[in-house]
């Protein structure tokens, strides 16, 4: 065997490792998130929204798409006038997700640009941490409601902020 051969063969086996390695941690990272979103004591986000939008509204409802200028494409999907929510629903169009631009506000008056500390005196102790991609992130979880909050931050400033079902994570 050549030379080159070789050199084809090892760097084909150190790419195939390196993508397994990546694809392990990934899976890893969002069942270890379950897992701690389980086990996280439960906060009351009954109330919770960004700018008035709830998870579990139906994006469909003709006063929701009058109220937040939303439009109708001719494939049955809808999108913001604005560009100021990115929005996921499931198929009877119920919102599972939305994350809001720099103004939305949460129920609590948090938003982008907060001190991270703000958002824990609003919302308690009871959360969940993780850190994806070097952003950190703490969450809030609502057992009752399968509902939660992720708040991320950098350099001790919200930086994001996503409510979602219990189960979604559009991000792992």
């Amino acid at each position: 065997m050549n030379i080159g051969r070789l050199l084809l063969k090892i760097s084909s086996i150190l790419f195939i490792f390196v993508v397994l390695v990546f694809l392990l941690n990934n899976c890893t990272l969002f069942q270890n998130k379950k897992a701690i979103v389980a086990d996280t004591p439960s906060t009351d986000l009954s109330e919770e929204n960004l700018d008035g939008i709830a998870i579990g509204m139906k994006i469909k409802d003709s006063n929701f798409i009058n109220k937040h200028q939303i439009k109708k494409d001719d494939s049955d999907s809808y999108s913001l006038d604005n560009d100021k929510y990115s929005i996921m629903t499931d198929n009877e169009g119920e919102i599972i997700y939305i994350s809001g631009d720099e103004t939305a506000k949460t129920n609590k008056g948090i938003k982008v640009g907060d001190p991270i500390n703000q958002a824990i005196k609003k919302y308690g102790k009871n959360y969940y941490e993780y850190t994806v991609q070097g952003v950190q992130t703490i969450g809030y979880v609502d057992h009752k409601n399968k509902c939660k909050i992720d708040i991320w931050y950098v350099d001790d400033k919200v930086y994001s902020i996503d409510l979602s079902r219990e189960n979604v994570d559009p991000i792992l």
